[in-house]
């Protein structure tokens, strides 16, 4: 997700913490080092998943954003129809209106997914971490 990193930390063998910037507000993510992941213990996979998690909280913010632009969009679609007597504008408004909702339904579908998709992103994060650990040490041997 788009951003700017305003700081990040790293603790290690404890854990990483990133402070990301975007136009949704601003979010934290943290990671914790597991005991299993000790041997690749590092500051960028940690501070990446600490980023994952802020990214995850800022989609969730635009969904929520994305949901009440919809719902905003039909109360002011309800108090116009009784105005207008036009059902050209009518209709026209009501593609609107469906748009809108079917954007925040996309949004919250996308949360989601990225949600359901964090611990196979740590894991293969990790795994690729693993390979490269091992790559190196094949060579120095």
């Amino acid at each position: 997700m788009r951003g700017k990193i305003l700081d990040s930390l790293y603790n290690p063998g404890y854990d990483s913490w990133v402070l990301k910037q975007t136009k949704y507000g601003i979010f934290d993510g943290e990671a914790r080092l597991h005991p299993h992941d000790e041997d690749i213990d590092n500051s960028f996979d940690g501070c990446k998943i600490a980023e994952f998690r802020a990214d995850l909280k800022s989609c969730k913010e635009k969904a929520k954003w994305m949901r009440q632009r919809a719902i905003g969009a039909r109360i002011v679609a309800q108090s116009c129809w009784r105005v207008l007597e036009d059902t050209e504008a009518e209709a026209e408004v009501e593609k609107i209106v469906a748009m809108l909702e079917k954007q925040a339904d996309d949004t919250q579908e996308y949360y989601k997914r990225m949600k359901a998709y964090e611990p196979m992103f740590i894991k293969n994060l990790l795994q690729e971490r693993r390979e490269t650990r091992e790559m190196i040490n094949k060579r120095k041997a």
